[in-house]
């Protein structure tokens, strides 16, 4: 099998297309062909899955074989840098030869032309042939036992087995991630052999598991959505944010034990504790005083350790630009459900006009300005009782994926209204009455936060229906091993919204509802 091995954010098609006509010719494109393979291939990375999958083949006795056609010489290169050495290199640097990946540089093969690494394609009888250039399975001499599948990030070719990801690849040729699978990842990982592995239903967008080794120990292990094309890196800023926590003496979230990036996967502490199912007013107080803790932090850190948290607001027009942006996702695939369509441009934006209004009047200062940096918070920004564990030494909180800066008001209202948890008034009230009395030398937060929770809470709503978007069913789907009722997640979460926006519509007018 042939891997496309290099992660691209641009479509490389889009720039050939444009170099070729600039000039009328190919000498433009060849010549940064040759530098981008040749001296400057040390500068790419792994494409997302692709040491997943062949550590998946692996597993299943599966034999890779990399078959490139790559020429001694890029064209035009005055440097007259070696290709094949290079990409050699390339393959070491990122230990994708030694053999813990099923390949070793025996198992490597370049050629001059297409015909000659087609025939070597028939030669090694392979079952699977991966490839980003349509050009090759249109070779005469292309064998026809051989199942073709293209790397089409861009779905740009019309081809029976296209895949735009890695995981797609994978899905097409093994179904699922087995249990196997992630017991391989540990393995290579800490050098420690696993006895098992136990997929933990219902954590979101991520697959976790519990996984015990033969020592007796337990970790939690995190596989996390397809960052194909998902730039918020959630392995890396929920690794870094449980290390910053650790190091400064916070205990009450998982040490973590060890990640790769390449396999997207995360070793951490196993918490042997339970939800909260009666969410009690000591459990609000000690939820609110872990919110001291960070907030504590905070004063202390410098803005340039972390950047901010996955859909940071620190302005009125930040949450606004929020709203639009998600609707106008959402409305997309609404012309598939004519309930949703009429839902979306009949209640939910007469509601929004009403609300964008108010706050716009109400919002202390400029609506545009961005909230000082003295007055952000460390947030997890996924914060609440669906991710915080009850344990025998007290509340343990989990999930950091979007850790990052954000005005704690939308910590604040969240919490409120995550649907995710079944606060009563009475504790909603003890919720912000905390949050006030913590956040009380920030001059403007009860102005902010009487602005900006009706906004927040039409974010909400439309959170609620993103079971519409495609994108958002392929991650309930990874989480949940592909056992998923879409249909009807989609009626719950439609409903779910409509029922919020009432609440919205009900209050908005006499201003925050719990003080």
């Amino acid at each position: 099998m042939y891997g496309y091995l290099f992660r691209i954010r641009v479509n490389k098609n889009e720039i050939k297309n444009h170099l070729i006509l600039e000039e009328d010719d190919n000498y433009k494109w060849e010549s940064l062909q040759g530098q981008v393979y040749g001296q400057y291939i040390h500068n790419a990375g792994i494409y997302p899955g692709v040491a997943n999958f062949l550590l998946h083949c692996k597993v299943r006795g599966v034999k890779v074989y990399i078959i490139s056609h790559k020429t001694e010489f890029g064209h035009h290169d005055t440097s007259q840098t070696p290709l094949r050495e290079e990409a050699l290199n390339f393959l070491k640097q990122n230990d994708l030869l030694s053999g813990d990946y099923g390949i070793q540089e025996k198992d490597v093969f370049f050629f001059d032309t297409r015909h000659e690494k087609v025939n070597k394609v028939k030669e090694l009888k392979c079952s699977y042939f991966i490839d980003d250039l349509p050009e090759v399975f249109r070779e005469d001499n292309f064998p026809k036992k051989t199942t073709k599948i293209l790397f089409d990030i861009q779905s740009e070719y019309a081809m029976n087995c296209a895949c735009k990801s890695w995981l797609e690849v994978n899905k097409f040729v093994f179904k699922q991630t087995e249990t196997d699978d992630i017991a391989m990842y540990v393995e290579k990982g800490i050098n420690k052999k696993v006895k098992s592995v136990q997929i933990i239903k219902g954590r979101g967008n991520s697959s976790v598991y519990k996984i015990e080794m033969n020592s007796g120990q337990e970790y939690a292990g995190k596989f996390y959505p397809d960052p194909t094309f998902d730039d918020r890196d959630r392995l890396a800023k929920e690794t870094k944010a449980c290390r910053f926590l650790h190091s400064y003496g916070i205990k009450s979230v998982p040490e973590h034990v060890w990640s790769d990036t390449n396999l997207n996967f995360g070793l951490f502490e196993w918490i042997n504790g339970k939800e909260i199912v009666e969410i009690t007013d000591e459990d609000v107080n000690r939820a609110a005083e872990f919110v001291t803790s960070l907030a504590k932090l905070s004063e202390h850190t410098s803005n340039k350790e972390f950047s901010l948290a996955s859909a940071a607001c620190l302005s009125g027009q930040m949450i606004e630009e929020q709203i639009r942006d998600r609707y106008a996702t959402i409305r997309e695939f609404s012309y598939f459900n004519s309930e949703l369509r009429r839902f979306l441009e009949n209640d939910f934006v007469h509601t929004f006009e009403e609300i964008l209004s108010k706050s716009k009047k109400i919002w202390p200062g400029t609506f545009e300005i961005e909230l000082s940096a003295d007055y952000q918070l460390l947030s997890p920004s996924d914060f609440g009782f669906h991710n915080i564990m009850l344990t025998k030494d007290g509340l343990k909180f989990i999930d950091f994926e979007y850790f990052g800066w954000d005005d704690p008001v939308k910590l604040t209202c969240d919490f409120l209204l995550h649907p995710g948890m079944a606060l009563t008034n009475e504790r909603k009230n003890i919720w912000a009455e905390n949050m006030i009395t913590i956040f009380s030398g920030d001059p403007s937060f009860k102005q902010r936060l009487n602005a900006s929770y009706f906004l927040y809470g039409l974010c909400w709503c439309l959170i609620l229906l993103n079971e519409f978007c495609e994108d958002e069913m392929g991650k309930r789907n990874f989480a949940a091993s592909g056992e998923y009722d879409i249909t009807q997640k989609q009626a719950e979460q439609l409903l779910k919204s409509k029922s919020l926006l009432d609440h919205l519509n009900l209050t908005y007018k006499s201003g925050f509802p719990y003080e």
